[in-house]
């Protein structure tokens, strides 16, 4: 009886990562198509699976930046980006995100260059 309990256990554990990497991989998929509320449902549907890991947190969390960015929801992109710097610095994700904090803030600063006196007033990023 341990032992089916314990294989049982096993089955459910290796399916619940693997679910949560078929999750990834569809909010990839749907990342490419610019279907940002389809990576946002596969994102949640990843961290439901199992806890994941510090790397895999910071993935999903850069992920959802990315489609913040695409929406042009750039402070909040900007906002998860610094969480990911703090929260996982010594990962890929945090070396990526601050890279794209530098791109995101130079793009505003090169618009916010490019606009007209009248333009510059209205609130920005």
């Amino acid at each position: 009886m341990k032992y089916i309990v314990l294989g049982l256990s096993l089955i459910l554990f290796v399916g619940c990562g693997v679910a949560q990497i078929g999750a990834l991989s569809h909010a990839y998929l749907a990342l490419r198509n610019d279907d940002c509320g389809l990576v946002y449902r596969k994102l949640s549907d990843a961290e439901g699976y199992k806890k994941p890991s510090p790397e895999l947190q910071a993935e999903i969390s850069y992920l959802r930046s990315l489609c913040l960015e695409k929406e042009k929801k750039y402070d909040e992109a900007l906002a998860l980006l610094y969480y990911i710097t703090e929260q996982f610095p010594k990962t890929e994700y945090g070396y990526r995100a601050r890279i794209r904090i530098e791109r995101i803030e130079s793009l505003f600063r090169q618009e916010q260059k490019n606009r007209t006196p009248s333009e510059k007033t209205e609130p920005g990023i």
